[in-house]
């Protein structure tokens, strides 16, 4: 397993001979405006060209569709014909962008070897739940390779928890910030 952090929630990860591409956002720094009006996003520059970062992807995940985790500018550059993951509902604004080999996972999915398992997630509590919408959390398991939780863009609550304590990880990834929310 080799996993690279690219910045927010952008990771390759090598993985079970597959290179996955999860929550792609490839827009330049500042380039969106903060959805807290706190900073302009993305905060930083990515650390190289797309072109060498879509190199090699045989895969990409989308946890949801919320522009960090898969923009208008990963939209147009990445390949129409890469196979995509996605939760349930979110299939249609993909294909809509012009993609076409989505596959929505409820439970799992194998890619030979490796078997990708759908987790709960949640953004957050209370009003920011629905206000913020669905995500998804994964777990990958593949003969000689640590079982890696990736927890999606979430919070850590009990199905989570109760999730990450049935899968036994090896590895959790956590997209952990100091991310700050009013209801006003």
């Amino acid at each position: 397993m080799k996993l690279k952090l690219l910045r927010n929630a952008t990771l390759k990860l090598t993985y079970g001979g597959r290179t996955f591409l999860i929550d792609p956002d490839f827009g330049p720094r500042h380039s969106r405006r903060s959805f807290t009006g706190r900073s302009e996003n993305p905060m930083v520059d990515l650390p190289e060209p797309i072109e060498d970062i879509v190199a090699g992807v045989d895969t990409v995940i989308v946890s949801h569709l919320h522009a960090d985790h898969f923009d208008e500018v990963a939209k147009e550059r990445l390949p129409k014909d890469l196979p995509i993951i996605c939760r349930p509902g979110d299939e249609a604004a993909i294909a809509q962008a012009g993609f076409s080999s989505i596959t929505p996972i409820d439970c799992y999915v194998r890619l030979g070897p490796i078997i990708l398992k759908r987790h709960p997630a949640q953004h957050g509590t209370g009003a920011v739940v629905e206000k913020m919408g669905p995500v998804m959390g994964l777990s990958f398991e593949a003969p000689g390779e640590p079982t890696l939780y990736w927890c999606g863009d979430s919070v850590l609550y009990p199905p989570l928890r109760d999730a990450a304590t049935a899968t036994g990880p090896d590895v959790i990834v956590t997209h952990s910030c100091g991310a700050k929310w009013t209801t006003r």
